[in-house]
């Protein structure tokens, strides 16, 4: 109801003519994606993207949520062009896109690029000075869980249990994890306890 109630008030913005800001862009956009209007979130983060003002930040995560949009609609290139789109203004890599890049090519099982994102991902602890959310899922457990999946893939038992046991330093109870671990110990011959 109150995210149907919100994008009623952008609706009545745009019915009277009101000039968006790159701010209004952004949240407008967020509002259309949380209730599925992926085309038109998409046409509003572009946007934002394209006005030279706006918040840095707001810049980085349009072009982030752009990409989820095209996911949803199953648009897989256009997915990972908006998420090296958002280099350009977060000018080196951050967890969330690497993470998020590593599953595009993991879901087309092109498992050494996904590993290579995913392994960029862990070492990208976000910025300090960086204001706006942190996801610390997308550099500790996440991409060691999905490095485990793809050398699984890859057939290299070895690398795949490494990274499902650095998943597991972060959730000793994820029941994901723990199934990896008893299915790999069992196929690399570990005494279980």
């Amino acid at each position: 109801f109150i995210l149907a109630f919100t994008l009623n008030i952008y609706q009545t913005k745009i019915d009277r003519g009101d000039i968006f800001s790159a701010r209004d862009y952004f949240y407008y956009g967020n509002e259309l994606r949380e209730n599925g209007h992926y085309e038109k979130a998409i046409e509003s983060y572009n946007k934002n993207i394209a006005l030279k003002s706006g918040w840095i930040e707001d810049k980085v995560y349009a072009c982030i949520n752009k990409a989820d949009c095209y996911r949803f609609l199953g648009d897989l290139d256009n997915e990972l062009k908006s998420l090296f789109q958002s280099f350009e203004y977060s000018k080196t890599p951050r967890p969330e896109t690497c993470s998020r890049i590593g599953y595009n090519f993991q879901r087309k099982k092109e498992y050494i690029p996904a590993v290579f994102w995913y392994d960029i991902a862990t070492k990208s602890e976000p910025d300090s000075n960086q204001w706006s959310f942190s996801y610390p899922a997308y550099y500790t457990w996440y991409p060691h869980l999905q490095m485990c999946v793809c050398y699984y893939n890859l057939g290299d038992f070895q690398k795949s249990y490494e990274h499902n046991e650095k998943a597991y330093d972060f959730r000793p109870k994820d029941e994901r994890i723990l199934h990896n671990k008893k299915l790999l110990e069992k196929k690399l011959g570990i005494n279980q306890k």
